[in-house]
């Protein structure tokens, strides 16, 4: 099953879940960049971090978009899921509010 992509917080758990989805190695993925299999380790164990020559080639390989591998969607994601949690709390009363100042406006 996919996982959301906002669950995973950084570029190279992004990486190697690319990978999986599309059953790639690590070393098939090195070889299209001319990189060793070493480095993209090092990027999925987070001990660094591709430069954005490597994200962006990266995400061509994989058919990725580059702001979900770099995050953000994420915070596109975590704004929208305040906004839901803010309505849940006081959407009825929104509701409300809307739906009688729809009434009113007819009214006139």
């Amino acid at each position: 099953m996919k996982q959301p992509m906002w669950k995973l917080n950084k570029v190279g758990e992004k990486i190697a879940y690319y990978l999986s989805l599309k059953g790639w190695s690590q070393q098939m993925l090195a070889d299209k960049l001319g990189t060793t299999q070493q480095s993209i380790s090092r990027w999925i164990k987070g001990q660094t971090e591709p430069s954005l020559d490597d994200v962006l080639l990266t995400c061509y390989f994989l058919g990725e978009d580059p702001n979900e591998l770099l995050g953000f969607n994420d915070i596109a994601h975590e704004e929208f899921a305040q906004y839901d949690e803010i309505y849940e709390a006081t959407g009825n009363r929104f509701d409300n509010i809307i739906a009688q100042q729809n009434d009113d406006n007819r009214d006139d």
